[in-house]
């Protein structure tokens, strides 16, 4: 509790101090922020020092007790005035009220009565401070029930044809429904898919939509039933339209969310809410179809390069383009096994070979993170590009599908290492290592271990009840400390939290 603030006007020192000495400040809780011997200066420093207490003489030079304390009351309403005076007389003690003195005491100032008018000084003005809280906190309850139920209403409206009654209530909401028929409605409607498991970022979107909308007249924000913003605006509908896009686009590269966007026609009232809502919807939907089908496109286009490189033998240029393309793909929320599989189709195609979609399904079908599909999609492309070559009869593809298919029948033994692919096929260790780079873009190191995941993936998604004992067995890890600790590098999550993921 804050300190009330009590300052001292008398024209003799001793009295001052003694009224000093007599005040339990640290019981009442007290701070006396100033004394004055005449009333001139005391009301030069009011404004500054603000005091909830004032403590005065009422027989002082050039200006009288009366008249200061009508005068305090002028620069301070909220300021209790306690007159201090040697005269017994009814005139003074009517004439101190009259001007607003809370209490009138005679000198000398006894100590108990001095304490007992200075603490009814404070419950007062406590009381009135919580009086006026109270009243604020209600205006503020008010307002902010009000805007809810206007929220409630307009929501309501959104999903069902209005009732006759709909301007009238939007009236008693505060609505300008006069500015709805003069300028006609429009809704613009906001979807951001990162809201749909993160609830709380649609409630800060909404607080942002506000902020970057500060200072529109006849705009109302709320969200519809299934976690879209909708903004409803009645005042400058040129300007709306131009800021709702410049809003999305803002929000996109500040965040960047995945967002659908959408606006409806103009309609001339408040009862076309809902067809206005429904024009929205279908014109966020259509741009949605319109940019996919855009992107689809463009992504497309990026994988017939990716098989252009491997046409050429230029794996690492392939690998390249095929970073980039995940990163874009990631960023958008749009790697998928579906899109994978249709854009592996691409590939094959670009590449002129007949894509095995049931082998490609079969891939796919264990993998549950975006990471899972990568390493998935990355293989694909690695054995298509060298069945391709080999086809071609050349040697670097024979010897590469020689190599992955050496390693996929001898994932099981845990002595499967790069000095025994060298023992295999009797070549140099730099010669290998040149050759399953340009193919692969990995070590041979890398490689077994993409494999032996991939492998893993199998076996977690067929045998969901095998322990991780036995599935460290089948893929050549037969410690099962080593096994936790490599898989959770492969994977960035440990064998129990991935087995409680959802399919992708």
């Amino acid at each position: 509790m804050s300190k009330m603030k009590v300052v001292i006007v008398d024209d003799e020192t001793l009295i001052r101090k003694l009224i000093r000495m007599k005040m339990e400040v640290e019981k009442l809780n007290l701070e006396i922020v100033g004394e004055f011997s005449n009333a001139r200066s005391a009301l030069e420093k009011l404004p500054v020092l603000k005091p909830d207490i004032i403590l005065s003489d009422i027989c002082m030079p050039e200006i009288d007790g009366i008249s200061f304390s009508e005068q305090c009351k002028e620069l301070l309403p909220d300021a209790k005035v306690i007159v201090i005076t040697g005269y017994n007389d009814f005139e003074y003690a009517r004439r101190s009220l009259k001007a607003g003195v809370s209490d009138y005491l005679m000198k000398p100032v006894q100590t108990e009565e001095l304490n007992h008018s200075l603490e009814e000084a404070c419950r007062d003005i406590r009381k009135q401070r919580e009086q006026r809280d109270r009243q604020k906190k209600i205006l503020e309850q008010g307002d902010e029930n009000r805007e809810l139920l206007l929220s409630a209403y307009l929501r309501k409206l959104l999903i069902q044809e209005a009732d006759p009654y709909t301007e009238a209530r939007l009236k008693e909401y505060g609505v300008d429904t006069e500015a709805g028929r003069k300028n006609g409605i429009q809704m613009g409607l906001l979807a951001i898919y990162e809201s749909v498991n993160s609830p709380e970022i649609l409630g800060q979107m909404k607080k942002e939509m506000a902020d970057f909308f500060q200072g529109e007249e006849r705009l109302y924000i709320l969200t519809d039933p299934w976690g879209r913003l909708a903004a409803v605006c009645c005042g400058d509908l040129i300007a709306f339209e131009k800021c709702f896009l410049l809003f999305a686009e803002y929000i996109e590269q500040k965040h960047g969310f995945y967002l659908q966007n959408g606006l409806s026609g103009i309609h001339m009232s408040w009862d076309s809410i809902h067809l206005a809502y429904t024009e929205a919807l279908n014109h966020m939907q259509q741009r949605h179809e319109e940019r996919k089908s855009r992107s689809t496109e463009k992504d497309a286009q990026e994988w017939d390069k990716i098989a252009v490189c491997a046409a050429k033998g230029k794996m690492e240029n392939a690998f390249q383009i095929m970073e980039k393309q995940f990163a874009s793909l990631s960023e958008r929320k749009i790697l998928c096994k579906e899109n994978m599989v249709h854009f592996y189709g691409r590939f094959c195609m670009a590449l002129k070979v007949e894509p095995k979609q049931e082998i490609v399904r079969r891939r796919f079908a264990p993998c549950k993170t975006a990471g899972d599909i990568k390493k998935s999609m990355r293989w694909l492309v690695i054995e298509t590009a060298a069945e391709k070559m080999a086809r071609e009869k050349s040697e670097k593809g024979l010897l590469l599908q020689k190599i992955f298919c050496y390693l996929r029948e001898n994932l099981q033994d845990p002595e499967l290492c790069v000095n025994s692919v060298i023992q295999k096929f009797s070549v140099s260790s730099s010669f290998l290592n040149r050759l399953i780079k340009s193919g692969t873009g990995e070590t041979c190191s890398e490689l077994i271990s993409d494999l032996r995941y991939l492998n893993m993936l199998e076996l977690l998604k067929e045998e969901p009840g095998m322990l991780d004992r036995d599935i460290g067995e089948r893929i050549g890890i037969m410690d099962a400390h080593y096994l936790s600790i490599w898989f959770k590098k492969m994977a960035g999550i440990s064998v129990t939290e991935y087995r409680k993921l959802e399919e992708a």
